[in-house]
Parts: C-alpha cells; structure tokens; sequence
C-alpha cells in the first residue's frame, strides 16, 4: 500500500465514521474546522489533506489516529 493509498483509506475511515454519526459534510466542517471545500476536494482526489487537517477531522469526529505508518484503514 502506497502512501496515497493510505490516506485515501484513512479519508474513507473518516467519511465512513461522518456516516455513522449522521453529520452532513457541512456540519462535519463546521466541527472540525476544515472548509467544506476542502472536504469535497479530498472525496473527489483532487486535493490531499495536510497531517494538521486530518487531525482536526478526526477530533471533529471524535475520534484519535492510532497508527499512521503502516496505516490499514484504522482510524
């Protein structure tokens, strides 16, 4: 698994988590900090998200990132 691909598990771990929860992508920014904009970006591949950005996702979700390398879709 190739970087990319790591962290395009890690965004799925979050959408699925922001699923789960109920929360819309809007409410999901407005928690996290993070544009909806950027979110958008990211689900379509056509940004990456910077470490910082990932973290305040994660707490916005409520959630901690365990294990970055050799990352197997575990938030």
């Amino acid at each position: 698994m190739n970087v990319t691909d790591k962290i395009n598990a890690l965004l799925t771990d979050v959408d699925n988590e922001r699923t789960k929860q109920g929360l819309t992508l809007e409410e999901l920014a407005k928690k996290s900090g993070v544009s909806k904009e950027a979110l958008k970006q990211w689900r379509k591949g056509v940004a990456t998200p910077l470490l910082y950005s990932m973290i305040l996702l994660c707490d916005g979700l409520g959630l901690e990132i365990k294990v970055i390398k050799n990352h197997e879709s575990n938030v």
